[in-house]
């Protein structure tokens, strides 16, 4: 990954954010696709999976790839 930002509550994790080149953005959605199956939705070039606790979106932004990945369990 190019840039990774971690964003916390208190002791816990919520939210993960990678930024890569471009380059690797197919490989990379081939792959989060083996794991989450078919996106929830798709939006342009922005897919986005959804879970109970679990959101997952890959997009391309500008000259990058960005996948996020935010738990939806914290209250």
């Amino acid at each position: 990954a190019s840039t990774v930002f971690v964003t916390s509550k208190g002791y816990r994790i919520y939210n993960v954010s990678a930024f890569y080149d471009t380059m690797e953005e197919e490989k990379i959605r081939t792959h989060l696709r083996a794991i989450f199956g078919v996106a929830s939705d798709y939006d342009g070039n922005a897919q986005t999976w959804t879970g109970r606790k679990m959101l997952v979106m890959a997009s391309r932004v500008g000259g990058l790839f960005c996948v996020a990945f935010t738990y939806l369990g914290l209250e």
